[in-house]
């Protein structure tokens, strides 16, 4: 079971100040949408989001996270189905279940807890859909004139019939 103080406010005027970027999506609530930044989510209901900065995310055994999460640290007791890249600690707890794609900085896996999917360590080189759009959009911009995103190498010079030597070895065509 979850820690429940980690859910609740502090009593006193502090509170407000460790809260204000914190979004909790309650039980028989559910949320869907794009979630640019917070510093923690908690989950106890259903949400169907993109998650693309955040330091940590909790999703409650009466959770579900369906969607695409960036995130410092996961701590997962419900259920996770997307993209999950976990820059430092991912933690399925007992009751947790993790499917689709997985990257981790370090993982914990409790008895009973359960991925599965594509798994690999994180080593700096995912994207978040956020990041990813810009390059797929110059890609189809190109419409298929070039096959990658990449800045074409112009250190090689290209031969045309302008730089192209003529009978006589002159540059001019036909002279």
């Amino acid at each position: 079971m979850p820690p429940s103080a980690e859910n609740q406010p502090q009593p006193g005027g502090t509170g407000n100040a460790v809260d204000v970027r914190t979004m909790v999506v309650g039980k028989e609530t559910s949320f869907s949408g794009k979630i640019a930044s917070c510093s923690r989510l908690i989950v106890e209901g259903a949400v169907d989001a993109t998650l693309d900065n955040c330091q940590h995310v909790i999703v409650n055994d009466t959770g579900t996270f369906k969607g695409d999460a960036t995130t410092e640290n996961a701590d997962i007791y419900g259920a996770f189905e997307g993209r999950l890249v976990v820059r430092k600690r991912l933690l399925v707890r007992a009751t947790g279940r993790v499917s689709g794609t997985i990257s981790y900085g370090e993982i914990e896996i409790e008895r009973g807890g359960r991925i599965v999917g594509a798994i690999h360590p994180y080593d700096g080189s995912a994207t978040s859909h956020v990041e990813r759009a810009p390059m797929a959009r110059g890609l189809a911009m190109n419409r298929g004139r070039r096959k990658s995103a990449r800045p074409p190498d112009y250190s090689q010079p290209e031969l045309s019939e302008k730089n192209t030597a003529g009978p006589n070895g002159s540059t001019a065509p036909g002279v």
